[in-house]
Parts: structure tokens; sequence; C-alpha cells
């Protein structure tokens, strides 16, 4: 039962593959703590659903030497092992060029360029947590992304304390932990 009082009903039957980008950039410190808070909270509660899967990608990879790239820092794995995952980044310290764009480009692709391992016939999510500006460091503009993402059927979800995502109906980072919680849970609804 989620908060809209309705039995978990928004994944229609069928399983759930979730992928969280999170711009890894000094700047979200606080907002990965909170993230961080509200997940383990958020993972425990699904930590029975056998139909959600969760991946982890960071925008920029963790390794400052990887800057501007994007990186699968864990493939699909139950809530817990995301809340597990996720608690492992004791500080936001990536670069400061946040390949968000293409993120959500290389994610949406049938392609699959980040070897991410989807499920046949899976409802498809992105989550993409950053403070910045939509920016690419590929060839990625903000209408490609958006052709890419919209015909793929993936449900894009964006927190972003920057003004500039126009398309992407973002909602504002530094949510209280209570409510960053009940935002996850639209995703699944």
């Amino acid at each position: 039962d989620n908060c809209d009082g309705s039995a978990d009903e928004g994944t229609g039957g069928s399983p759930l593959d979730i992928v969280f980008a999170v711009d890894y950039s000094g700047s979200m410190t606080g907002v990965i703590l909170s993230l961080q808070q509200a997940t383990s909270t958020w993972a425990t509660k699904y930590a029975q659903r056998q139909d959600i899967r969760i991946a982890l990608v960071g925008i920029p990879d963790p390794n400052i030497n990887h800057d501007r790239l994007v990186s699968v820092m864990m493939n699909f794995g139950t809530p817990g092992q995301f809340a597990t995952e996720l608690a492992r980044w004791t500080s936001a310290s990536g670069g400061g060029q946040e390949p968000s764009l293409d993120a959500i480009y290389m994610v949406s692709l049938s392609s699959n360029p980040l070897s991410l391992a989807w499920r046949a016939g899976a409802n498809r999510a992105l989550v993409v947590y950053t403070d910045e500006m939509p920016q690419s460091y590929g060839t990625t503009g903000e209408q490609q992304a958006w052709d890419a993402a919209v015909p793929s059927g993936l449900r894009v979800f964006l927190f972003s304390s920057d003004s500039s995502w126009f398309r992407w109906s973002p909602r504002p980072l530094g949510l209280p932990d209570a409510l960053l919680g009940a935002e996850l849970d639209k995703v699944i609804e």
C-alpha cells in the first residue's frame, strides 16, 4: 500500500526496473546524504517486492579520473542492495562536469550502451538527481535526450534545484527526507 491508499497499482502487474542516475559532484553531498536516509526507509518498505529491481549510475563517475563519464555503479539488484551500495557513497567527491543528458540518452537507447540488465517486459523508469543545468560531454543535446526517452517508454523523474530543465518536470532538491520518501513512492505508483 502506498501514499495514495491503493495497493501498489502502478506497476500494472509487470516488473519494474528503475535506474537512479545520481550527480556525484561535491555540491551534491547534502542531497546524497538525504537520499541515503530516504532510500534506506524506502528500500526496507519494498524489500520483499520481487518485481522491483534498481540500478545505480554515477553522473559523473565517482572516480575523479573518469570525470564527464556516465558509469554503472551497480547493475540491477534488490532495493536493499541499492540502499547498501548508495550508503557506500560517504561524500560526493566526483568531478564538476555532470553528464546528465548523456545519462538520460544512454539509459533510453535500445542498443543499451551501459549494458544494463533490463528484464524483458519490465516497466522502465529513470530517476535523475542533479543540482546542475542539463549537461552533455558527448554529443547529446537536450532535444536528442528527449527524443530518445519519450518513444522508449522510459518514465523519467527528475530532481534538480536548477530551473533550466524545461522539458523534464523537475522536482526541487532539498526535500525533507519524509517528503523525498513519498516522492520515491510516486516512482512505483
